[in-house]
């Protein structure tokens, strides 16, 4: 029996104060549900599962007050758009679904379940599909940090608590899927520390290793006969930042009992103004699949202590990269400032002047 999986990256219902009255609820709210997948439900469908990671939480209210209740909130209507684009499992264990609080995070939950989407990366044990007498579970977990005390979905520092949850569960399932939230924010190339864990979870029993967080395209290897993605990019963004608008399907096979897997990559492409998804053609579609293929040669079959020799002061890296996305972001908010309501230019200046407050 095969069991086909299209996997995406990171998905946002909601919108950043950077793109206030512009930004992807705002679209949704205009333009309806269907407005957001439009381009790649055709592309998305056909499998028996659909998986990406929700970026942020959907709720109708929050405890924070003034401008910064709306922001990285999706509307309860806006969940519709999953169901647009066939999505079955979406990771919640990332370090935005929480910014709106216990509620949120609850309301969330709710709402996907009333859909018929499971929420994987809650702290109740996986979630569980069977398809055709197939028990496929569903892990996620965050090793990113917030500041959120007692965060109500799963988060790790090390690979332990994942390795120890697949293995109490691993004899009632037949194909085990995990999802990562992890690594650097716009590094095209994994952390040594992500292949390690990868690979470690890998052997501790996952079939599938799905990863996101870096916004961009990280290359991925089939280790030991097992899949690990290390980063799928952003699916449905508001990529201001440079790279973060291309993006791919992953088109998974696994064939049962054996556990083979295989995988396709679909190229997508988004742009700063409309954030629909929709596939690549052309120079654009090449230009992603040969990123793929060499991230893809810089991690299969390199073993660990190689990988994290070649990749240098991977510290260094990701600290450039950083400083490279915070100027195009500043960049882009001095450019929309005629767009934005008063209160939020304010308030994005205000918070940017408090980081650099001295004294008391």
């Amino acid at each position: 029996m095969r069991v086909r999986i299209h996997a995406v990256g990171d998905i946002l219902l909601a919108e950043s104060p950077y793109c206030s009255g512009f930004g992807i609820r705002t679209l949704i709210r205009e333009k309806g549900p269907g407005y957001p997948f439009r381009h790649v439900r055709e592309a998305l469908a056909g499998a028996d599962l659909v998986l990406g990671n929700l970026e942020a939480p959907i709720s109708e209210s929050s405890p924070r007050e003034g401008i910064w209740r709306d922001f990285f909130r999706a509307d309860p209507e806006a969940t519709a758009a999953l169901d647009d684009g066939h999505f079955s499992v979406v990771s919640v264990a990332n370090n935005h679904i929480m910014e709106h609080g216990e509620e949120g995070f609850r309301s969330t939950l709710r709402h996907l379940r009333e859909r018929g989407i499971l929420p994987a990366g809650a702290r109740n044990g996986p979630e569980v599909i069977t398809i055709g007498g197939v028990r496929v579970g569903f892990f996620a977990y965050s090793f990113i940090g917030d500041p959120v005390a007692g965060s109500l979905y799963n988060r790790a520092m090390d690979e332990g608590p994942v390795i120890g949850e697949i293995a109490r569960h691993r004899g009632e399932l037949d194909l085990v899927v995990v999802m990562l939230h992890w690594g650097e924010e716009n590094v095209h190339d994994p952390s040594p520390e992500q292949v390690r864990i990868g690979r470690a979870i890998a052997d501790g029993g996952a079939d599938i290793v799905i990863g996101s967080h870096p916004h961009v395209i990280q290359g991925y290897e089939i280790h030991n006969g097992k899949l690990i993605a290390y980063s799928l990019g952003n699916f449905l963004f508001e990529n201001i930042v440079a790279g973060t608008g291309k993006t791919f399907i992953a088109r998974i096979d696994v064939e049962l009992p054996s556990r083979a897997v295989t995988v396709e990559p679909v190229p997508v492409v988004s742009d700063r103004d409309r954030y629909c998804p929709k596939p690549a053609e052309g120079a654009d579609r090449s230009a992603i699949l040969g990123l793929i293929d060499t991230l893809n040669r810089r991690i299969q079959d390199v073993p660990d202590a190689d990988y994290a020799r070649r990749s240098g002061d991977y510290g260094r890296i990701a600290r450039s990269a950083k400083r490279r996305a915070d100027a195009q972001i500043k960049l882009h908010f001095l450019r929309n400032i005629p767009r934005y309501p008063l209160a939020v230019s304010s308030g994005i200046i205000g918070s940017y002047l408090r980081k650099f407050r001295v004294g008391p």
